[in-house]
């Protein structure tokens, strides 16, 4: 199994936090959810953070 990392990044309250609780249906700060396309299974790691960070 393959892994993907991603990250959101944008502005301060664009809702990151939301979009990601919308596609992985969890509350933690680490979010990871398995994936098939194509026949293929990957991992698709996925994190945000605030522009404001910077």
């Amino acid at each position: 199994m393959q892994t993907i990392k991603l990250v959101v990044v944008g502005d301060g309250d664009s809702g990151k936090h939301e979009f990601l609780l919308t596609y992985t249906g969890t509350v933690f700060d680490r979010y990871a959810v398995t994936v098939i396309v194509g026949g293929e299974t990957y991992t698709l790691g996925i994190t945000y953070i605030n522009i404001d960070y910077y």
